[in-house]
């Protein structure tokens, strides 16, 4: 199954981000956001990271990746944050 590999909290402490890594491959994992109250997971990111930071607003999640990039994204659920090219992984 699946094991956290990296966590992070939101400045204001309502949203817990856990980067995920999966079975086998170290490239095979995921990033969930979670409410903090309730624990229910509001957004999935697929992709492997080992690290994790919001910015000082909470709107970006910063995930440092296995190969030494760092990605930005939109922690409001709405994907890659502006300035940033990916296509390949989305929230759902």
């Amino acid at each position: 199954g699946y094991y956290p590999q990296a966590s992070a909290y939101s400045p204001d402490g309502r949203t817990l981000a856990v980067a995920w890594r999966g079975p086998g491959d170290p490239r095979n994992g995921e990033v969930s956001l979670y409410e903090f109250a309730s624990g229910e997971a509001k957004a999935r990111l697929r992709g492997s990271f080992t690290s994790l930071a919001f910015s000082p607003d909470g709107r970006t999640l910063a995930a440092g990746g296995f190969d030494g990039t760092i990605t930005l994204f939109d922690a409001t659920g709405g994907g890659f944050a502006a300035g940033t090219e990916e296509a390949s992984a989305l929230w759902e």
